[in-house]
């Protein structure tokens, strides 16, 4: 049975690339942060030497997606950095909304006090993510400052109650599994629980940006404690937790997440960094997966011309995963492990699985 359900979700998969039809688009705002996390993948800081976006590039996108799809089926995720570092976030979120999209933020919750989140909320905010690394010692630890667990647990407390309150509005947090928070999850799931969270999260660090010295990363017997505390928690069903759509994970692949590992990057999701330039997910950061530049080329030729290589993987069938028996179901793994087209992914999911 499980084989059967296997062949059909693949046959599915290739059904998604064949039409890849446009269900996501991430925008990467600015690579300002307020926080100096150590998993960061941007590097990001409270200043950078790259500016913020362009408001208008990034709307005309939009508009120009609009002209093709029905913009209330493609959610729009705003991210960063931090998001709440550009003042003009609430009214962004609003003209999105009147544009007819789904808007949804990303953030580390460190700024989205009351006044801010209700600003955000009447400009028709539909989704929000916060990230919680730990409990509180944890927590402050990894993003480098005292004030951050405090924050962000205000910020979830504020967000459970709108979401018990409004079935339109969806809400999760997310946490970054690392060497020094795994031992906590069963206290940390038991918090989050208690606050009335019901959507959690779970990832693991890729040695990017910041944690590219790999002190954050998970041994092969850590990443497989932490499946294993994934696959016992969701028996338990008393909050929706999951593994993020990272890697294919064998014998875990339909115990840790709602729905086989599917690499969506440039197959129905698609990112615009923060320079212009677009391509199939923001967590992708080498140039070769680049698609093209709204600059000088509109959204929708770049995403009906320019994404071959996300949705044909044979060019990554190389070194470990040349004759890998579970080919068919991974491709290669998820792009962000790539530091370019021509390396083979950094890690394999499956082989850290103890």
């Amino acid at each position: 049975m499980e084989q059967l359900r296997r062949s059909c979700f693949n046959l599915y998969r290739k059904s998604e690339t064949v039409l890849h039809e446009l269900k996501s688009v991430l925008w990467e705002s600015t690579l300002r942060c307020n926080l100096k996390c150590g998993h960061c993948g941007s590097d990001c800081r409270s200043s950078s030497t790259i500016s913020d976006a362009d408001e208008v590039l990034f709307l005309n996108a939009l508009d120009n997606i609009k002209s093709v799809y029905n913009p209330s089926k493609i959610m729009v995720g705003i991210t960063g950095g931090e998001p709440l570092m550009r003042r003009d976030l609430s009214q962004i979120v609003d003209k999105v909304t009147k544009m007819g999209f789904p808007v949804g933020i990303v953030s580390n919750g460190y700024s989205l006090n009351p006044e801010v989140f209700i600003k955000l909320l009447n400009s028709g905010l539909r989704s929000l993510t916060i990230s919680l690394d730990g409990l509180e010692n944890e927590h402050n630890d990894f993003r480098n400052n005292p004030l951050s667990f405090s924050h962000a647990l205000t910020a979830i407390k504020n967000a459970v109650l709108v979401s018990k309150n409004n079935n339109k509005f969806y809400f999760d947090v997310v946490t970054c599994v690392t060497p020094h928070n795994l031992m906590f999850l069963s206290e940390l799931k038991d918090l989050l629980v208690k606050i009335g969270v019901e959507n959690w999260r779970l990832f693991s660090v890729f040695p990017s940006g910041r944690a590219a010295d790999g002190k954050y990363e998970l041994s092969n017997v850590e990443f497989t404690e932490m499946l294993e505390f994934i696959k016992n928690e969701r028996k338990k069903k008393n909050i929706n937790v999951s593994y993020s759509c990272e890697g294919f994970l064998g014998k875990y692949e339909s115990k840790v997440r709602p729905s086989y590992y599917f690499c969506r990057a440039g197959i129905t999701n698609a990112g615009i960094y923060v320079d212009g330039k677009v391509g199939g997910c923001i967590s992708i950061r080498s140039e070769d997966f680049i698609a093209g530049d709204l600059h000088n080329e509109n959204f929708i030729d770049i995403w009906e011309n320019g994404f071959d290589i996300f949705r044909n993987r044979e060019w990554a069938k190389k070194g470990i995963c040349s004759n890998c028996k579970s080919w068919n179901n991974c491709l290669g793994n998820g792009l962000h492990l790539y530091s370019s087209k021509k390396s083979g992914p950094s890690r394999c999911s499956l082989k850290l699985i103890f």
